[in-house]
């Protein structure tokens, strides 16, 4: 049913991760970070959170929706997008800083992810189905024990191959999904999925120093509003001229304003490598945070 959106799906996703992007970075460079940094920051904070939005749409049965199939269908996009993104700043150093280097360092570690994960993703279209309903057909705690062994696979391999981690088991989920087992494998993992999600936010707020952050929090509650009205906005903007109905393009932008947990593997990706300082890391996560905090609250009001 997404795919019947795809047209939609696909231009509004362009033109919703390209303006936010344009937009971020400019509102990010008043703040006086340098032009790298906020062009960084405007990549990290131009999408939108799927583990939890989702899960709202899902709470509140609007999954079958046609709002709620669109949101759907533009978080999916941005979750593929999130693949360049993470080549983009796992190929960035605070060694090569001038246009010309990170050009240059973008595009070679571009080329050699696209092979890679190309080579990867037809070769395991061959091989993992077939693998995986030979050992479904024998025993169903053997296909068990196989998914986490697959999974711990892929990540060596992609580890061996230098290919970012996070990439290399998003393509094993991507051909996970073409087995004829993958309704048991999903219905195995979905358990965990909020557990982790909990784990995940827990740990990430574990990393913000109040009492650093008391210092500027004046600026990153302005910085957060501003980046809430641009995305907001945004959607806004772009549903209306593709001539959704104004309180539709409202509802989507509401679900869509927050900023996206991969940001802060984005970020982490950036302080690891040197890009940003480690006060451009709490500056930035923390807003992510508050706009995390009030999705729930702005999406049950609107």
């Amino acid at each position: 049913r997404i795919l019947s959106f795809k047209k939609i799906i696909i231009t509004a996703g362009l033109l919703q991760i390209s303006f936010s992007v344009i937009l971020i970075s400019l509102l990010s460079s008043l703040f006086r970070f340098n032009l790298l940094q906020s062009f960084l920051i405007g990549i990290a904070l131009a999408s939108s959170s799927t583990t939890l939005v989702v899960k709202i749409i899902q709470d509140r049965g609007e999954e079958q929706s046609f709002i709620g199939e669109i949101a759907i269908g533009m978080l999916l996009f941005q979750d593929i997008a999130f693949i360049p993104f993470l080549i983009i700043f796992t190929s960035i150093s605070g060694a090569n800083i001038s246009p010309l280097a990170v050009s240059l360092d973008i595009v070679i570690s571009f080329a050699k992810s696209a092979l890679i994960i190309t080579g990867l993703y037809y070769l395991g279209l061959k091989i993992i189905p077939w693998v995986f309903n030979k050992i479904a057909r024998s025993s169903r705690e053997l296909l068990n024990l196989f998914i986490i062994i697959f999974i711990f696979f892929v990540t060596s391999l992609s580890l061996v191959l230098k290919v970012p981690t996070l990439i290399g088991v998003f393509i094993a989920g991507i051909l996970l999904a073409q087995t004829l087992e993958h309704y048991h494998i999903f219905s195995e993992v979905r358990p965990l999925r909020d557990l982790l999600g909990v784990i995940f936010f827990v740990y990430i707020g574990s990393n913000i120093k109040l009492l650093t952050v008391a210092g500027f929090l004046p600026q990153i509650l302005l910085f957060t509003v501003g980046i809430i009205l641009i995305k907001i906005l945004v959607t806004l903007f772009i549903f209306l001229v593709l001539r959704f109905h104004s309180k539709t393009s409202l509802s989507l932008a509401l679900y869509l304003f927050q900023v996206d947990e991969d940001a802060f593997i984005l970020l982490s990706a950036a302080l690891f490598n040197k890009v940003i300082s480690y006060n451009t890391y709490l500056f930035v996560i923390t807003s992510t945070l508050i706009t995390l905090i009030l999705t729930p609250i702005i999406i049950k009001n609107k």
